[in-house]
């Protein structure tokens, strides 16, 4: 049996210091802001949100199959079998691209295996998947057993998010024009969950971020498993007080006492844009 490599992408949102400690390899995004091109990671949280709120627009785009090629490739040659986790397939393409890459890849080097999982996560959900995979990988998990824990768990990791504006999320065709003009009428402030499927959906209409914290707070309430237990991720779009209140929120009324908070990564902020605040969590269902 060979020994195998975790890898992700660039949009999993995790503090660099975790996927230092834990060994997950993480194949960079790039973005196009001001016709230059930069590495997912690369331009400071504070500058890139900036360049947001004074309307300097970037552009994504996914993986293609020839990076994942040429990095599949490179462990391959070391004789190592691949389990890779992608960004939901609800939201981009990069699932079918790295199935491609890892058909082409098993053929050129027939005693590699490549398993490519389907987060249909998010964010810091997509990143709480891998972090609790890596966990069990350093504590001797087989590739196998791995990939199977992740496709009978990955629908548990919960994900509520309020945008302050539902325009950068239907530049990017995540949500319909219909969907983005609520957000602009008096305050209100759509919450939006990613859906079993991976993709986004509205689940509830508020007005003020300060409501929209409260109805987050209940759904954690409703459907989380011993929430009191658990690390709750959040993440903020350059909103870090915003963040820090609500963390605070949820440890009065729930009495929760762990929580990573960090910032969302360009690749997710440039659809979500400044203000977003989100929550992950393990639930009963999404």
């Amino acid at each position: 049996m060979n020994d195998y490599v975790l890898i992700t992408d660039s949009t999993i949102d995790l503090p660099v210091k975790i996927l230092e400690t834990l060994n997950i390899e993480v194949i960079p995004m790039t973005f196009v802001m001001q016709e230059k091109v930069f590495v997912d990671g690369s331009m400071e949280a504070k500058d890139f949100y900036s360049n947001l709120r004074n309307k300097i627009v970037p552009t994504t785009s996914q993986i293609s199959p020839s990076v994942y090629v040429e990095q599949f490739s490179k462990f391959a040659k070391e004789g190592k079998d691949i389990l890779y986790v992608c960004f939901s397939s609800g939201l981009s393409g990069t699932y079918n691209s790295a199935l491609i890459a890892a058909k082409d890849v098993m053929k050129a080097y027939p005693e590699c295996k490549i398993v490519v999982v389907d987060s249909l996560c998010a964010s810091i959900g997509e990143g709480v998947l891998v972090y609790e995979m890596a966990l069990k990988k350093n504590n001797g998990a087989t590739l196998e057993e791995l990939a199977d824990w992740a496709e009978k768990n990955k629908l548990n990791i919960c994900h509520l998010f309020v945008v302050d504006d539902l325009k950068h999320l239907q530049r990017g065709g995540r949500i319909s024009k219909s969907v983005a003009l609520v957000g602009s009428m008096m305050n209100i402030k759509p919450v939006l969950i990613v859906d079993s499927f991976g993709k986004l959906k509205l689940v509830e209409k508020v007005r003020g971020k300060s409501k929209a914290a409260d109805y987050m707070i209940s759904q954690i309430e409703k459907h989380a498993k011993d929430v009191h237990l658990q690390t709750l991720y959040i993440v903020h779009g350059d909103c870090e007080e915003e963040a820090k209140d609500f963390a605070n929120k949820i440890k009065e009324k729930l009495k929760v006492k762990n929580f990573v908070i960090s910032n969302i990564g360009s690749m997710i902020g440039a659809h979500v844009g400044p203000g977003t605040l989100a929550v992950v969590f393990f639930g009963d269902k999404r």
